[in-house]
């Protein structure tokens, strides 16, 4: 049965007109889902995401929605006549046979695992048929991935535990399906302890992103290793720290979590994490970019290193431009959440930044998944808690006007002043400034090309050897939410 609904409008916004939040819904009725992700285009043209219901007693089912640019949303429930509950799904479309690819899992009431289902679906989501790719009856796979190739081949990798206990050797479980749900190919490897969490393609093969791998792989804590086409482990190196030294645990300047890579158009890696440097509580998000050898070419800072916050840092994603878009959010004090998304380029340079404010005491949003539309306009996604004591939860979809090579530009506070303007240098004043504001300045490309905190109510900047041309400058304070920005003219 299908129904649809039309998106509830909710009045937040951004730091910037860039960022302003042009729709945004709950996944139908406030309470009924409990998060979304997994944003994939459908053989129609709209948007699809994966949603999944509350706790129910055969676990967490899903169901799926599409909705068309304008946030009409049709929800489509989970098939209530076939002998397996799914607990996840991934929907991959084919263009070329006007069909859709779906993995599920094949779960049990008591929450044991007998595998993968991949379903075969007309363009109305009607089933073709189904494929099982059955494993031990078990607990859950502790980590995995899986992608799409090239080829529209369906790449599967799960750590897959011997037994229930904690303490269980995992093997890698490699799966390879066709486009139209045939199992080509299944490779299983020698026990070891292994958290894979994200899988990326390459000339030979697949590199892998795991938060811990014993028994393979060069010492180290998280890793990047490198398989073949046919699933056999190749090379690798440890994911050093930000500095590109080798990580010693409990000491400065570590990257203790890993979260999602992606590749660039060079053909590099770009590896999602946290900066801790264990020697206080302080935590930011981080992305490094690495050579495929392991030497650390980049990273950048998603907020100062010397902010003390929680933080959870989302997928990347691809841009039609060539960039990256790279969501975290940090839990803010009182429990309140900023949402962040940076566009950023293959060099990690800064293209443009959109943040969510969360902070009021009947709402939280929490964003996961993004990607880019059509039209340069984001699509986020994650989950909320919303009420009194934020007890009532649900799916969090919205649409956001897009970052592309614009600057981030509200009408500047009657307290912020640059002179002189236009000219070779500029003092930048801001009457209102506290310990903790910063400064920031963008070329007409939107690239950062500088950042200077403020220790006073000026800041003198000396441009004496830039070029000549339009700049735009912010002032932010250090939960990076925007205070007043402007333009500024380089003679």
């Amino acid at each position: 049965m299908r129904h649809s609904t039309m998106l509830l409008l909710v009045g937040l916004s951004s730091t910037s007109c860039a960022g302003q939040v042009v729709w945004t819904n709950f996944g139908g009725p406030e309470g009924t889902s409990i998060g979304a992700s997994g944003f994939f285009r459908a053989l129609d043209g709209r948007w699809g995401l994966n949603i999944i219901e509350p706790n129910g007693p055969m676990g967490y089912p899903n169901r799926f929605g599409l909705f068309d640019a304008d946030g009409e949303l049709e929800m489509f429930p989970c098939w209530s006549d076939t002998p397996w509950l799914y607990t996840s799904f991934w929907v991959f479309p084919n263009a070329e046979t006007n069909q859709y690819l779906m993995l599920s899992g094949l779960t049990r009431p008591d929450y044991s695992v007998d595998g993968d289902v991949y379903v075969r679906t007309d363009h109305d989501l009607a089933i073709i048929d189904t494929t099982l790719v059955l494993m031990q009856n078990g607990p859950l796979p502790r980590a995995g991935d899986n992608m799409q190739a090239a080829s529209g081949e369906i790449i599967r990798l799960l750590a897959v535990p011997e037994n229930s206990s904690p303490e269980s050797p995992t093997r890698l479980k490699w799966t390879r399906v066709s486009t139209t749900g045939e199992v080509l190919d299944v490779h299983l490897s020698e026990y070891g302890l292994h958290a894979p969490r994200a899988i990326c393609e390459t000339a030979e093969g697949f590199a892998v992103l795991f938060e811990y791998c014993l028994g393979l792989g060069p010492p180290g804590e998280s890793k990047v290793l490198f398989f073949d086409d046919a699933f056999n482990y190749t090379s690798g190196f440890a994911v050093t720290n930000v500095n590109g030294l080798p990580i010693i645990p409990f000491t400065t300047d570590s990257v203790p979590l890993v979260t999602d890579m992606i590749t660039t158009s060079d053909g590099k890696l770009v590896i999602t994490g946290a900066f801790n440097p264990f020697t206080s509580s302080n935590t930011t998000p981080v992305l490094m970019k690495y050579d495929l050898s392991g030497v650390l070419e980049g990273r950048l800072f998603g907020l100062p290193p010397d902010r003390t916050c929680e933080y959870n840092t989302g997928y990347l994603a691809h841009t039609s431009d060539g960039g990256m878009l790279w969501p975290f959010h940090a839990l803010t004090a009182g429990g309140f959440t900023q949402d962040h998304i940076l566009k950023v380029n293959d060099n990690l340079e800064l293209l443009g930044t959109v943040v969510l404010d969360g902070g009021v005491d009947t709402l939280v949003i929490f964003i996961d998944d993004v990607t880019e539309t059509d039209n340069g306009d984001l699509l986020v996604a994650g989950y909320m808690r919303s009420g009194p004591g934020l007890i009532t939860g649900g799916s969090y979809v919205a649409r956001i006007a897009g970052i592309t090579s614009q600057l981030l530009e509200s009408p500047s506070a009657s307290h912020i002043s640059v002179a002189p303007n236009p000219g070779c240098q500029f003092v930048l004043r801001n009457a209102d400034a506290t310990p903790g504001n910063f400064v920031e300045l963008f070329d007409a490309h939107g690239s950062l090309v500088l950042r200077v905190q403020m220790s006073d109510q000026t800041v003198e900047v000396n441009t004496m050897t830039w070029p000549s041309g339009l700049y735009h400058y912010r002032v932010i304070d250090g939960k990076a939410r925007l205070i007043g920005s402007g333009k500024w003219v380089r003679e």
